[in-house]
C-alpha cells in the first residue's frame, strides 16, 4: 500500500487531506465525521486503485484526478507497474492494458478515493476501524 503523508484540514466546512506540497484531496465521504482538523494523517492507497485514465478499473465511486509524472514503468503483460511521486511520497500505480510509457512522461490518474485509507500519523491506525 502507498502511504503519503498528509494533514487534514478543512475547505467550505468539509474536511480536506492537505498534502506536504500544498495540494488537497477530499476526505473520503465515509471518514468525514471521523477526522479532526490538524491531525497528522496517512493516506493509504494501493496500486490498483490509483490507475492512469483510460487505463483502470471501472469505477463508480469518488475520485480524484491527479497530474503525476512517470519515474519508471515495468511492463508485467497485462498491466504495468509505473512508479511515480505524489507530494514527495513514491506512489506505485497499476496500468491494466498497458502501453508503453516513458520516464519523464506525466500522465492524468484517478484516484479511487471511497477504496483509500485514511491512517493515524502518530499510531497508524485505521480511522475506520
Amino acid at each position: 500500500m502507498n502511504l503519503i503523508d498528509a494533514h487534514v484540514a478543512s475547505s467550505n466546512g468539509d474536511p480536506v487531506l492537505k498534502l506536504g506540497d500544498g495540494s488537497e484531496l477530499s476526505a473520503p465521504v465515509r471518514l468525514r465525521n471521523t477526522l479532526e482538523a490538524g491531525k497528522a494523517v496517512k493516506l493509504g492507497v494501493r496500486p490498483e486503485d490509483i490507475s492512469p485514465e483510460g487505463n483502470a478499473l471501472p469505477t463508480a465511486g469518488e475520485i480524484a484526478q491527479l497530474q503525476l509524472p512517470v519515474l519508471l514503468s515495468e511492463d508485467l503483460g497485462s498491466e504495468a507497474t509505473l512508479f511515480t511521486e505524489l507530494a514527495g511520497s513514491p506512489v506505485q500505480s497499476i496500468m491494466y492494458n498497458p502501453r508503453t510509457v516513458h520516464a519523464g512522461e506525466t500522465l492524468s490518474f484517478n484516484m479511487a478515493l471511497d477504496k483509500c485509507h485514511v491512517f493515524d500519523g502518530e499510531t497508524l491506525r485505521n480511522l475506520a476501524a
